[in-house]
């Protein structure tokens, strides 16, 4: 048991490190870019990672970008075929082949928007469909491990990306962001 907290902390960091290993810094700055002049930016994930697609939507609403998340799969099939070229679909998954995901993004790029994946560098069946892949490394364990250090690379990817927008202009985004802050500070006691 002693040996547990420490073992949770190495792997994670092996995961990390193992993402900054295959990182593709044009293809990151290709999708800030994006992500920045989009009209409207969906953003999609399935599972373990539909919690970090709603912190990403979270994260860029509260800069004032119009980026949304559905939990409910019809729904984002639906939202995808009214997605034009000024629009940006952002697809995470961990394995990139589980068949909604896959889809999710068929139809975004079929729709004509520009579309991004954040998956892991061996998922093959969704990148068929990515304009831009940010992908994670391949460090896994045996237990648990889509929740664990997947989760943590596609997290670092996702602060990545919004941290990247924020510094795109970043009078403009703190700006929004302090009126949000206050917003939330007043709902405080």
């Amino acid at each position: 048991m002693e040996d547990i907290p420490q073992k949770i902390v190495n792997s994670s960091i092996k995961g990390l490190e193992d993402t900054m290993k295959i990182f593709d810094y044009e293809a990151y700055q290709k999708a800030v870019n994006c992500i920045v002049n989009a009209n409207r930016i969906e953003i999609f994930g399935l599972g373990t990672s539909s919690s970090i697609a709603l912190d990403f939507v979270s994260r860029l609403i509260r800069i004032g970008l119009n980026a949304r998340f559905f939990t409910d799969n019809h729904l984002e099939q639906l939202s995808c075929v009214s997605l034009t070229e000024k629009d940006v679909a952002i697809a995470i998954s961990h394995s990139g082949s589980t068949i909604d995901a896959v889809d999710i993004l068929k139809i975004a790029k079929e729709a004509g928007a520009t579309t991004i994946a954040l998956t892991n560098y061996k998922a093959s069946h969704i990148a068929k469909y990515a304009d831009i892949d940010l992908l994670t490394g391949d460090h896994e364990t045996t237990f648990y491990s889509e929740t664990m250090i997947s989760r943590m690379s596609l997290l670092s990817l996702v602060d990545m990306l919004y941290m990247g927008v924020l510094l795109s202009d970043y009078e403009k985004y703190t700006s929004i962001l302090h009126k949000i802050n206050l917003l939330v500070e007043n709902k405080n006691y």
